[in-house]
């Protein structure tokens, strides 16, 4: 699930009592949650940086929805539902995971060529899991290990060729509050975050507990 730009809206993935997977929008200030029409099949979603559209994977694809309705706009093929989602930054760059396993794609919001924007290293099973940071030029992204702990790292993206910064060990990174949120052995922690130096500073603080299986936290 995740938070619209503005907080006001949870946009999620779920099955019907037909047994039907579709996107669903609830207003926070709502008890009523309501489906989002042509979105069969769909996960993963991310939304728009003016939080009028959603992507989501769906059929072996990415798309893009406006919330208001309407049919479903390919952007790229080959994106496995169980991905490593997606961020859209304010220039309408998108950036997104093909699947489980393998680096970070780009892409136009309004289509175009897929490009590579993270290089993959020796020992590095996945990157995914991005955020795009406030100045819409560079993104944190959690990076699975073969034989060490994921770390959280910030990326830029005109500079692919260039290795991530790493930040702290962790993963499913989000940026709220001038605070890096992030998961560490089942925990959900904060810690403080200078988007503009990536440094983080004091001990980090847990907010709650978690299991991998449940729903991820996720801020606006």
């Amino acid at each position: 699930m995740v938070v619209s730009p503005d907080g006001k809206t949870l946009a999620f993935s779920a099955v019907d009592e037909q047994g039907i997977t579709q996107l669903w929008l609830r207003p926070l200030d709502a008890q009523q949650a309501m489906v989002l029409d042509r979105t069969e099949d769909a996960a993963k979603p991310f939304w728009s940086y003016d939080g009028q559209l959603l992507a989501f994977a769906a059929d072996g694809k990415l798309k893009k929805i406006y919330i208001a309705g309407g049919t479903p706009a390919v952007l790229a093929d080959g994106v496995a539902s169980e991905s490593g989602g997606g961020t859209w930054n304010a220039d309408g760059t998108i950036l997104f995971s093909k699947e489980l396993f393998g680096p970070i794609y780009r892409l136009n919001a309004r289509g175009g060529e897929v490009t590579t924007t993270t290089k993959m290293k020796s020992g590095e099973i996945s990157h995914g899991e991005l955020y795009f940071l406030p100045d819409g030029k560079h993104f944190t992204y959690s990076v699975s290990r073969s034989a060490a702990p994921p770390e959280i790292r910030v990326g830029e993206l005109d500079r692919p060729e260039q290795d991530g910064v790493a930040i702290v060990v962790g993963q499913m990174p989000e940026f709220a509050s001038d605070h890096m949120l992030f998961s560490r052995d089942g925990h959900i922690m904060a810690q403080r975050f200078d988007a503009g130096t990536w440094k983080v500073s004091g001990d980090p603080r847990t907010l709650g507990n978690f299991h991998l299986d449940e729903w991820r936290a996720c801020v606006p």
